[in-house]
């Protein structure tokens, strides 16, 4: 059965066969489970950007919807304030913040570490190793500097 000379075996290989076996045991659901698939960085991005967006179009959304219930807009508004803050869309503009952050905790600006010195939590491992990096080494220069005497 095997492959002679001038034949080519058109099966797969015994270990190939096997990977496949188990796969179709396990099904297709438990090998790739949304809980167990990592979040990029582009997807928490595109999500919070969303977010913002749907906080700067509501009072637009809620003038729309005003306009289109036309005269019974009052009635359908003392419903809508049972469950939410309505304000004007003036309002949320000016209660809106001027570009200022709380900043509570001191950040080294070079290694951006706090006085805990602890990183961001926006900063990925990734990112954190390197900096780890560079602070070491940058450690290492100074010992060896002063220890030279020639």
């Amino acid at each position: 059965m095997g492959a002679g000379p001038g034949r080519v075996s058109l099966r797969r290989p015994a270990h190939a066969r096997r990977a496949n076996a188990a796969k179709r045991k396990r099904g297709r659901r438990a090998s790739c489970a949304a809980g167990d698939m990592a979040k990029s960085l582009r997807s928490k991005w595109k999500r919070k950007m969303r977010a913002e967006k749907r906080k700067k179009n509501a009072p637009k959304e809620l003038e729309r919807l005003k306009k289109i219930l036309g005269p019974k807009a009052d009635v359908v508004m003392e419903e809508v304030k049972e469950v939410a803050t309505v304000l004007p869309p003036r309002k949320v503009l000016e209660q809106g913040d001027d570009c200022k952050m709380d900043i509570d905790n001191k950040r080294n600006k070079k290694t951006l570490l706090d006085q805990h010195g602890q990183y961001p939590i926006w900063m990925n491992s990734r990112q954190r190793k390197k900096l780890k990096a560079q602070r070491v080494k940058g450690k290492k220069k100074s010992k060896l500097a002063k220890g030279l005497v020639w």
